[in-house]
């Protein structure tokens, strides 16, 4: 049987998938391993050079699709196809810094309770990124829109939607610091145990953004935990696949998506509301900061809410 199976989506990311599979080759031990590179419709000239890159690598099977099908759905396609007792759904701009795969799976094997878990994440220049959190209440979604969610003392009041936002100005490593029980993990890299995995895998309902929070929800309805474990540890590039704003639009659409599904309705107008502030603050403040690009995104987000 085999012990781990990878899978990576690229979309115009070819050269990054380069760097992933080289730093992955010599972290595997003894295990059993496959990897599935999906190809989410990239232009022509990068599946060209996807296709050269990934020819040397053993037990990995490339897919392209014939369009762009988001995140959950393409990796639901190497879900399907994959064989192994555990699945990593690992990003594209991500290489190795502290790993050691066989001593993952051996940790995951002992702690049968768990049924999906993240590592620590990198920025390039050592810096933590926010790695998880806990589901989307109102009042968590309100602390996670200005900015509150890193605030010490607050974050321990309130125990906070998306720690250690990328567009949060102010800065708490201490959450990740150790390891943890967490609603949600980032899909950037989630290690899930195949019997953990929900019917149908991802909700192919969210495109991008969310889907990770949504099959974290599933996971926990199941009854396993999800955990952070900063013992091992991975560099995110971050954003390579979208630009700055497609990611800051859609995560908001993940929100509502998933308060449509799970929660009860009079809190979805109550939720736009928040998010609408929120959004109209984030503008104001990044205005004055200095920020024109994330300004101008914050004031187009304003019109999907």
């Amino acid at each position: 049987m085999i012990d781990l199976s990878v899978i990576t989506i690229n979309f115009n990311t070819s050269s990054l998938i380069r760097g992933l599979l080289d730093s992955l080759e010599g972290l595997m031990g003894n295990l059993k391993y496959e990897i599935f590179v999906i190809d989410n419709k990239s232009s022509r000239s990068d599946r060209e050079k996807l296709r050269k890159n990934v020819k040397k690598y053993k037990n990995l099977n490339l897919a392209e699709n014939s369009k762009n099908l988001g995140f959950g759905k393409a990796n639901n396609i190497g879900i399907r196809r994959s064989s192994g007792k555990y699945i990593l759904l690992l990003n594209p701009d991500t290489y190795a810094d502290k790993i050691d795969f066989g001593e993952i799976i051996k940790w995951m094997d002992k702690n049968p309770n768990v049924g999906a878990m993240s590592c620590k994440l990198k920025n390039r220049d050592g810096s933590i990124q926010g790695t998880g959190g806990y589901f989307p209440t109102l009042f968590r979604v309100f602390f996670w829109m200005f900015f509150l969610d890193n605030i010490p003392l607050l974050n321990k009041l309130n125990k906070p939607f998306h720690p250690q936002h990328p567009r949060s100005p102010l800065n708490n490593d201490k959450f990740y610091s150790k390891l943890i029980s967490l609603d949600w993990i980032t899909g950037a890299f989630f290690l899930i145990r195949r019997s953990a995995i929900p019917k149908g895998g991802f909700d192919e309902n969210f495109f991008m953004y969310g889907e990770d929070v949504d099959l974290s929800k599933r996971i926990k309805e199941a009854g396993y935990d999800i955990i952070y474990n900063p013992f091992w540890s991975i560099i995110h590039l971050g954003g390579q696949s979208s630009d700055n704003s497609y990611p800051i639009i859609t995560e908001f659409n993940g929100v509502k998506l998933f308060y449509k599904k799970y929660m009860p309705q009079y809190q979805y107008p109550i939720l736009r509301v928040i998010l609408l502030v929120g959004i109209i603050f984030r503008f104001v403040l990044f205005g004055i900061l200095g920020n024109k690009s994330l300004a101008t995104t914050y004031a187009k987000s304003i019109k999907i809410i």
